[in-house]
């Protein structure tokens, strides 16, 4: 065995070529990744955390109205069934609420990601100058169907956008498992941005 690695090693000496290539690939190959993953890297110790917008494209009072009018046509048989008027139903179940206090103000996230709710416009401009990570945007009527399809047996759907900064994609790719978590279990797609 030791005389074929011997043998291995005189021929890769004796080859100037493979001497320069052996020495040269891996410091080619740092400066590269060095470059190309700048910015995925940070001190040990240091807390990671990511800055994202959050666009709420919908009305939330007009939502809660337009379910109220919609449990209205639906008659007295499924409001019966809930056994509950429908200002009971949002205040037992704000999707507002959830999203923002029970999963993004969770132990979990609170520590993982800093958000603030902004318009259209300004996320598009803290995007574009890299002052967040990525943009969620909640889809006009989110609030009305999360009512709709947690207290009638109707589903309507609801999808979510994740948009980032092409050189922050990493960002991107965490932000939207994190959504599509909360999707899974809330019903909501996800559409990358």
């Amino acid at each position: 065995m030791w005389n074929i690695v011997l043998k291995d090693l005189k021929l890769m000496l004796y080859d100037k070529k493979k001497i320069v290539a052996l020495i040269l690939m891996p410091i080619i190959l740092i400066t590269i990744l060095s470059f190309a993953l700048v910015g995925s890297f940070q001190e040990m110790g240091s807390q990671w955390t990511l800055n994202i917008a959050i666009v709420t494209a919908y009305d939330r009072e007009a939502d809660i109205e337009r379910f109220e009018r919609f449990m209205k046509t639906l008659g007295s048989s499924v409001t019966e069934e809930i056994n509950m008027d429908t200002a009971a139903m949002i205040e037992q179940f704000d999707p507002e609420k959830i999203f923002f206090d029970e999963f993004l103000g969770s132990d979990g996230m609170v520590d993982f990601f800093n958000y603030q709710v902004v318009s259209m416009d300004e996320a598009m401009s803290m995007l574009s100058n890299k002052q967040v990570n990525s943009v969620i945007i909640m889809p006009a009527s989110y609030v009305y169907n999360a009512l709709v399809n947690t207290f009638t047996p109707f589903r309507n759907n609801t999808t979510f956008t994740v948009m980032a900064h092409p050189e922050l994609n990493y960002s991107r790719l965490i932000t939207e498992e994190v959504v599509q978590g909360f999707g899974e279990a809330k019903g909501v797609y996800l559409v990358r941005g």
